[in-house]
């Protein structure tokens, strides 16, 4: 199966599942529903078409951001097609219009925006990797479906997106798990803490790198990997928290060297 064969399988059970989503949240919350099915879901920051096979780094955000006002475009096949012509290697973090209380922003003109690209950058750099290289990261949400925050993706009720998270990992087989945000009780690092428990390699641990920025780490040993070990790095929000860059750069420099 080809990569487009995999994805139009990939975007049809995903709409699938939302649809069904929707249909059960109408019979006990019809206002929630309503938000839902206005607000859709978004899977991907980078192009699958170009980003989903083996890479360094594989990116995971919690769930994107976005509500009910915004008219958003269907994300399937088609539609990265069309960035494919737009754009090599299209990234939103390069190439989107973000915005928050702040205004609107030029494209990938936004801190949260500039604050990925600079880690990412930063750890392939560490992996002799230079040049403008961000859009070939795979980038994606835990969750798929949109919110203005985590509480409002709660009311959701329970969807499950591992399953899928699986079969990109047995594609992309990173070295390095690069989680948007590190909160102990709700955060990308957290939930995937959970999901890695039967492979972790090592405890949790984490580090003061300036004041109350702390980077947190574990390292695994999964099926879907032909390496010794895969790092798992939690950053704090890259929307709320800008990053150390240079003393985070040493300190992920030894934890990749122990890969």
């Amino acid at each position: 199966m080809d990569k487009k064969q995999f994805l139009e399988i990939f975007f049809k059970k995903v709409d699938e599942q939302f649809k069904e989503v929707v249909i059960r949240l109408e019979k006990k919350d019809p206002n929630t529903a309503d938000i839902l099915k206005r607000s859709k879901y978004s899977v991907f920051y980078s192009n699958p078409l170009e980003t989903l096979k083996e890479g360094l780094i594989y990116y995971l955000g919690f769930n994107p951001g976005g509500g009910p006002d915004i008219k958003y475009e269907d994300e399937n096949v088609d539609y990265f097609e069309k960035k494919e012509k737009e754009h090599a290697f299209w990234s939103d973090f390069l190439h989107g219009e973000w915005e928050n209380k702040r205004g609107k922003f030029k494209k990938g003109e936004a801190p949260h925006q500039k604050r990925v690209k600079r880690v990412l950058e930063q750890i392939l750099e560490l992996r002799g990797i230079k040049g403008p290289n961000i859009g070939k990261v795979f980038c994606t949400n835990l969750y798929f479906y949109r919110s203005k925050d985590i509480p409002a993706l709660l009311k959701y009720d329970k969807y499950d997106c591992w399953p899928y998270h699986e079969a990109f990992f047995e594609k992309v087989k990173p070295e390095v798990i690069v989680c948007n945000g590190n909160n102990r009780k709700v955060s990308a690092f957290s939930e995937i803490e959970k999901k890695f428990s039967r492979v972790m390699d090592s405890r949790s641990e984490e580090k003061r790198i300036r004041k109350k920025y702390f980077l947190k780490w574990f390292y695994i040993k999964p099926d879907f990997s032909p390496l010794k070990r895969v790092l798992v790095l939690g950053f704090p929000h890259f929307s709320r928290f800008s990053p150390p860059f240079e003393e985070l750069s040493e300190e992920m420099g030894k934890l990749i060297n122990a890969t």
